[in-house]
């Protein structure tokens, strides 16, 4: 048991601490209890409050909606911070258009604390998005006895915003608490666990990894045109801006490619169109001689259209606990080319999804060359792969997986 080990009681004294300074800055003015830390235990009622923020058109909003769907005898209660719940319901609109007739109905997108606090008794636990920055939901929970439990997609933030320089220090210092006051911890791979227990040891034990799912779409593309030198078509999808999606060694690599005479289109799909346009802009310069097409907030279907137009998906992440564009691609039978810091290759053998050391623009640009000359080995690979996504990483799974880490059978 955690709470008996030298690791647990330090986590608990810990956790003490910092439950007692949290309540100190954050006082309630209603229905204020005395804790009940340590594991997640049994409460009456089928409520999760999702501490969300906000949904933004991408991968967190999917997982959020695929651990609803998953989890359909309970109903889950989305906040959103006021004056978002728009721009939230557009992005819910698009990940529900996912499921098609099996839509799931068993939540709701609320912006008001007094609907909540009314809700109180009836919620199992709180689930915590580190993207949100109102962190009015660990005071709540905590001096209700709710659960608390923590889902990490980016711990990277620790690394890439040290204290000392970075304008989001406070964040990340709250993103810290959100991992000791914690019930549980969920992440999507070893990688991530293991970067959370380098950066918070002391709440190691609390940790449970939970792969994700991928839907497939029911009419898998066939005549899929063949790449050559005079014609590779390459996708980056996600936010160029952003440093652990790495696409400057992509464009790196896609300039020494070039300069030996292949003709590359690259395709830069992100999902938000202000960060698009900064991102042409600067990336202006790199991408001379290199035609692009710069698409941004995408409807569903139009993505789907341009994995299935693209030679090869490139996701050349620093860091990523999962990786999302990785299966996306597998889904629509797209070969695909990563790094070794996707936390998605652990569940795949390297001769279904091929890796490359991260950071290193020379080795992307081998590994295109090498698809160049050997596409339908790659094509072959992403069958397997896609066949390994369809057993193994269903909607069905994802929920069992974690109703099992987080004792809700």
């Amino acid at each position: 048991m955690i709470e008996n080990s030298p690791t647990g009681q330090n986590m608990e004294r810990t956790r003490n601490v910092v439950v007692a300074d949290v309540l100190s800055r954050h006082r309630v003015a209603c229905g204020i209890r005395e804790i009940e830390g340590g594991a997640l235990r049994s409460r009456p009622g089928k409520r999760i409050l999702v501490a969300a923020g906000a949904l933004c058109p991408g991968s967190v909003a999917k997982v959020v909606f695929d651990i609803v769907a998953g989890l359909s005898d309970y109903y889950f209660h989305i906040w959103v911070e006021p004056g978002k719940e728009r721009f939230s319901l557009h992005a819910a609109r698009r990940c529900l258009a996912d499921f098609g007739p099996e839509t799931p109905s068993n939540f709701e997108i609320v912006s008001s604390r007094d609907r909540i606090r009314m809700l109180a008794p009836e919620i199992r636990a709180t689930f915590l998005n580190l993207f949100t920055s109102d962190s009015w939901f660990m005071p709540f929970s905590l001096e209700r006895g709710i659960p608390i439990v923590t889902f990490s997609h980016s711990v990277c933030y620790f690394e890439e915003f040290p204290f000392s320089s970075n304008p989001l220090a406070p964040k990340v210092a709250w993103q810290r608490r959100a991992y000791i006051l914690a019930d549980k911890i969920v992440c999507w791979s070893n990688i991530e666990r293991q970067l959370i227990s380098r950066f918070l040891p002391i709440v190691s034990e609390k940790i449970k990894v939970v792969p994700l799912c991928q839907k497939l779409p029911k009419v898998v593309p066939v005549g899929r045109t063949r790449p050559s030198k005079g014609d590779l078509r390459v996708l980056f999808a996600g936010r160029p801006l952003a440093k652990r999606k790495g696409f400057e060694y992509l464009v790196n690599a896609l300039r020494e490619l070039a300069a030996k005479g292949c003709d590359v289109e690259l395709t830069v799909a992100d999902a938000f169109t202000n960060a698009a346009r900064l991102a042409q802009f600067r990336f202006s310069e790199a991408l001379r001689g290199i035609e692009v097409r710069w698409l941004s907030d995408l409807e569903r279907k139009e993505m789907r259209r341009a994995y299935r137009h693209a030679h090869v998906v490139v996701a050349p992440s620093l860091y990523d606990s999962w990786c999302k564009v990785v299966t996306e691609a597998i889904a629509e039978a797209t070969p695909v080319i990563t790094t070794d810091a996707a936390g998605v290759t652990e569940y795949f053998p390297c001769d279904e999804i091929p890796r490359v050391k991260a950071g290193d623009s020379k080795e992307i640009a081998i590994a295109i060359e090498h698809l160049l000359s050997d596409y339908e080995s790659h094509l072959n690979a992403s069958e397997k792969a896609r066949e390994r996504l369809k057993a193994e990483f269903t909607l069905e799974k994802q929920s069992s997986r974690l109703r099992k880490a987080l004792g809700l059978e």
